[in-house]
C-alpha cells in the first residue's frame, strides 16, 4: 500500500506542475498587444517589439500554424505590408477587437483558408485574403 500511496503523490504533484506549466503557457499569448484604431493597426510584443501598419497598407492576411502547441502560440495572425507586418499570436489581449476589425474592412475574406487554418496542428501558411 505504501507503494500506491507514493505514486499517487507522484502523480498528483505531475498533475499540478503540469496545469501550472500550461496556465503560464497560455500568459504567453496574452503578453501581445494588438490595438487599432482609424489608421493603422499596432502589436506590441511580449520581448517589448512594436509592429505598426497602416490599414491601406496591407497586402496580405496570413495565417501562419505551427506544430508547437500546447505549449506554444501555434496560431498566428499576419498582416503583409510589403516590408512592412504585424504579427500576434491567438489568444492575444485585443485579438477579438483586431479580428472584427479585419472583417469589417476587408470584405471577401477566404473563410475556407480561415476554417482550415483553425483546424490545423502542422506548420503551415494559410492565406485569407489578397489585394
Amino acid at each position: 500500500m505504501p507503494d500506491l500511496l507514493g505514486f499517487l503523490s507522484q502523480a498528483k504533484s505531475w498533475w499540478r506542475n503540469n496545469q501550472r506549466e500550461r496556465a503560464e503557457a497560455l500568459h504567453v499569448e496574452r503578453k501581445y498587444v494588438v490595438q487599432t484604431d482609424e489608421n493603422k493597426i499596432s502589436v506590441s510584443h511580449a520581448n517589448g517589439d512594436v509592429q505598426v501598419v497602416a490599414w491601406d497598407a496591407i497586402q496580405t492576411i496570413v495565417i501562419h500554424t505551427n506544430d508547437g502547441g500546447p505549449y506554444l502560440p501555434d496560431f498566428w495572425w499576419v498582416l503583409e505590408a510589403g516590408v512592412a507586418h504585424c504579427t500576434w499570436p491567438q489568444g492575444a489581449t485585443g485579438e477579438e477587437e483586431a479580428s472584427d476589425c479585419l472583417f469589417k474592412r476587408f470584405p471577401g475574406v477566404n473563410n475556407e483558408a480561415l476554417l482550415m487554418a483553425y483546424g490545423s496542428t502542422e506548420n503551415a501558411r494559410f492565406v485569407c485574403w489578397k489585394r
